[in-house]
């Protein structure tokens, strides 16, 4: 799906994407992404009852600490082994100001649209989350790699925390491009 102002068609754009245009996947930690359909995200403790919920498919994402580290290392080296182009990564952190009050409730998470483009009222700089830079033409690739990285448990189960989440792509000013 893809978000204004890109239009319905992202070939014939009334922002183009040029050959040599850098995108982003946004990949919540903590918080709702700002465009609709998007998946929100939770950081949970790291016992070991909420390991049976990490990664519930789909409607949640659920981190915690060391999955987060474990996907930050797996991102070092999906960027340093050089398949998808280059790959910047980086770990954007909202400060308590911007988050507010309610940052972690259900309502934030759970909120309904207030506008025409299908954005939230809390700003991107609301919550936790990584970013990780590539070239345009790679988007698609990147974003299968994001879905099928999975995260053994100590009990040598896998949990596949981004499978069935949808993220954002948005272009090299933060614009949302669309939700994959």
């Amino acid at each position: 799906m893809t978000i204004p102002p890109y239009g319905d068609n992202v070939t014939q754009l009334s922002h183009p994407l040029t050959a040599f245009a850098k995108t982003a996947w946004i990949i919540p930690v903590r918080g709702s992404l700002p465009w609709t359909f998007c998946t929100p995200a939770v950081v949970l403790d790291d016992s070991e009852d909420n390991a049976v919920i990490v990664g519930k498919e789909g409607a949640l994402i659920q981190w915690t600490k060391t999955t987060l580290v474990k996907f930050w290392d797996f991102l070092k080296n999906v960027r340093e082994a050089g398949h998808m182009g280059q790959v910047g990564i980086s770990f954007q952190v909202a400060t308590p100001r911007e988050r507010g009050e309610s940052w972690l409730s259900a309502e934030v998470i759970h909120e309904p649209t207030n506008s025409a483009h299908g954005e939230l009222s809390l700003p991107l700089s609301s919550l936790d989350y990584v970013k990780v830079y590539h070239k345009a033409s790679s988007a698609m690739g990147l974003r299968n790699i994001l879905d099928a990285w999975a995260y053994v448990c100590p009990d040598g189960r896998k949990s596949r925390v981004l499978k069935g989440s949808r993220l954002a792509l948005v272009d090299e000013r933060c614009r949302g491009i669309l939700v994959s």
